[in-house]
């Protein structure tokens, strides 16, 4: 199983990075930029290709899209040599740094996430049993089974497979599915199961795609080897970045969408400095692609990235204006613009279209100075204090803030803040205006923060170390001094990623990164009571032998049984957790739900399970409504009609029995 997760990782940094490799390489980007932006054109059209494909009908498979994306490619690297062939040579060669920070950038990162994610998977097709996993892995194994990985018109039943017909009336309108696809593609042409994928491409997403994305926007931003060099060891210092989708949600989407935000900043901010308009023209269709990708995956990082970047527009505008006027008229002008950008977003915030996000409520969990404390000390939601990256961001945001070209970094993680510190302390419409776009979820707004406080403690290091080299100097020579101050930020960087560890007899530190893999370890460890135990699970495969191939389950899903058809190809009746409004649900399924265990006499009962070919019914928590191995959404009172089933209740013969599991036959 380790080896398919080995190579589904390779099959998703290929299916990733190869098209934009071959389309980009002859605009003879350094080895920085060409790594960053190349996973954008993949990216784009494994999420516009679905959904053309399922409008008219064509199967996705591996080779229905990379081969498209890699035509795309070509015509890309042809028509970028017919452009460039009589211009200037402006190639920039290969360089030792460059190559450098690559290296460090991944090395750094996979080591991490070895050490503090795979390393705490009990196996590499472990899930994570959280509400929205059940939406998660039922979409991947419904996208591998039709081979239609649209974000249009999804349900997980499909009559053309055998599948039992839907007790929910209608389909998706739109949902960005772009992740699911990506998995499910690596599935597909690996032949690994959705929950090996899964992990495979979470881990290229946080050790590979985005790290590299983040040493790109600092380089852009910062413009300086030596700190993009130092930020390649710390652009996954912040244990509540994207990390934290991974282990809470699970927020896998998002995850896909943040880990290529970085690479859009970054050519958002070198577009106002490019001087020639065949590479601008570039560089803005590149963040087109990644707009569509992001779009189609999650389209809070697009607003992540509009409130990241409105200062730095703001502050550029006002520059540019400020060489042509005097300095009150670039300051109105760049006062328009940020009114301007605040009116755009006040616009998709009254869109009905995001109506059902932006009201989406989560409930104030933090005392005003409690919210501040978690900020300052990077200690938001459930993550442990973070005090070293503390520091360097605010040695960072201080000497950002003295400088005038860079202080516009200070207003977007200022903004940032505001957004957590709003949701996690407050209620009301300003909660909404600057948090909705994430649902006012604290986890969500907390990577925005922590992405941000990255680069902030990326500067910070390296200010920190301007000031020690001369400190040192007064003992030592410069080249020593030099020496020493390295390898004391080595130490202190290495502190940052310290497991927790115990000094018997004395206390036991518990720091933020070996809180976070102690988090992953519970979350997937087999034994663990989760709501799909180990023993449900072996159960479940058990009666799946029992019963005819494609028979058509009952199920109460609440008791982990909705997981089921993803990972054992059961198909259950019930695929998701909670149910749907009353006017979105067929009449079947609110007899079957309400009277089921009234078979015997009930004609209705019997005619709804007749007419849906429902033969067989599952209970795993038999008369343990009380047990905690429930998700939120379990309300004992709507499955009565399952629930009450038991060994005694006429018109089910008992097929399978152990302990409180059962599987019954309808008589």
């Amino acid at each position: 199983m380790w080896f398919e997760y080995a190579v589904s990782i390779s099959a998703c940094l290929a299916f990733l990075y190869l098209p934009g490799i071959i389309a980009f390489l002859p605009l003879r980007l350094n080895l920085i930029t060409l790594m960053a932006v190349s996973p954008l054109l993949g990216a784009a059209c494994y999420g516009v290709l679905p959904i053309a494909y399922g409008l008219y009908g064509i199967p996705c498979t591996t080779v229905s899209l990379l081969g498209p994306a890699l035509g795309v490619a070509i015509l890309l690297s042809f028509a970028s040599l017919i452009a460039t062939r009589h211009r200037p040579d402006k190639r920039q060669d290969i360089e030792i740094g460059d190559v450098a920070i690559v290296f460090s950038t991944l090395a750094v990162s996979v080591l991490l996430v070895v050490v503090f994610f795979t390393k705490n998977l009990d196996t590499a097709g472990s899930i994570f049993q959280a509400f929205d996993n059940g939406h998660h892995l039922n979409k991947i194994a419904t996208f591998i089974a039709t081979g239609n990985y649209s974000s249009i018109g999804f349900t997980e039943y499909t009559a053309s497979l055998g599948s039992v017909p839907s007790p929910y009336l209608g389909t998706e309108a739109f949902y960005p599915s772009a992740w699911h696809g990506l998995v499910a593609m690596c599935c597909s042409a690996v032949g690994a199961n959705v929950a090996v994928g899964i992990n495979a491409v979470n881990t290229a997403l946080i050790a590979v795609v985005f790290p590299l994305g983040m040493t790109y926007f600092i380089s852009c931003i910062f413009k300086s080897r030596r700190l993009t060099l130092v930020a390649s060891v710390l652009v996954l210092a912040v244990s509540s970045s994207v990390w934290d989708f991974v282990s809470f949600g699970p927020l896998y989407p998002m995850l896909y969408a943040y880990a290529l935000v970085p690479s859009c900043m970054g050519l958002f901010v070198v577009c106002f400095d490019c001087d020639d308009i065949f590479r601008l023209m570039g560089k803005i269709g590149a963040i087109v692609l990644a707009g569509i990708a992001i779009g189609l995956t999650q389209p809070s990082g697009i607003f992540f990235m509009v409130i990241a970047l409105a200062p730095y527009l703001v502050s550029r505008i006002y520059f540019i204006a400020k060489d042509k006027v005097d300095d009150r008229v670039a300051l109105f002008i760049a006062s328009g613009a940020a009114a301007v950008v605040f009116l755009l977003w006040f616009v998709c915030f009254r869109l009905p279209a995001f109506q059902s996000i932006v009201s989406f409520d989560w409930p104030k969990t933090e005392s005003l100075f409690q919210a501040a404390i978690d900020i300052a000390f990077l200690s938001t939601t459930d993550h442990t204090i973070q005090l070293g990256v503390a520091l360097l961001v605010a040695v960072g945001l201080k000497e950002l803030w003295n400088s005038k070209v860079k202080r516009w970094l200070v207003f977007s993680y200022g903004l940032v803040c505001f957004g957590y510190f709003l949701s996690v302390s407050t209620e009301g419409f300003l909660k909404h205006l600057f948090g909705g776009f994430w649902y006012t979820d604290p986890h969500r707004l907390g990577v925005n923060l922590a992405i941000l406080a990255t680069v902030i403690a990326c500067f910070g290091i390296k200010c920190i170390y301007q000031k020690l080299v001369p400190f040192i100097v007064k003992h030592w020579s410069t080249k020593v001094a030099k020496r020493y101050a390295l390898a004391i930020l080595c130490a202190y960087v290495a502190l940052i990623y310290l497991p927790s560890f115990e000094l018997k007899g004395l206390l036991t530190f518990n720091t933020s990164f070996g809180n976070y893999a102690n988090i992953v370890s519970q979350e997937n460890c087999i034994d663990n009571s989760h709501v799909l135990t180990n023993e449900e699970l072996a159960f479940s495969r058990k009666a799946l032998s029992k019963i005819p191939a494609s028979a058509a389950v009952i199920n109460e899903p609440n008791d982990g049984s909705a997981f089921l058809a993803s990972l054992t190809g059961m198909n259950v009746y019930y695929r998701r957790f909670n149910l749907p409004s009353s006017d979105s649900e067929t009449k079947e399924s609110q007899l079957i739900r309400n009277h089921l265990s009234e078979i015997s006499y009930n004609c209705d009962v019997r005619s709804a399970c007749d007419k849906l070919g429902l033969k067989y019914v599952l209970i795993l928590d038999l008369n343990e409504q009380d047990t905690p191995h429930h998700f939120w959404s379990y309300f004992p009172d709507q499955w009565e009609g399952i629930e009450t089933i038991d060994d005694e209740t006429p018109g089910f013969k008992t097929v399978l029995s152990e302990g409180s599991m059962r599987l019954y036959e309808i008589e």
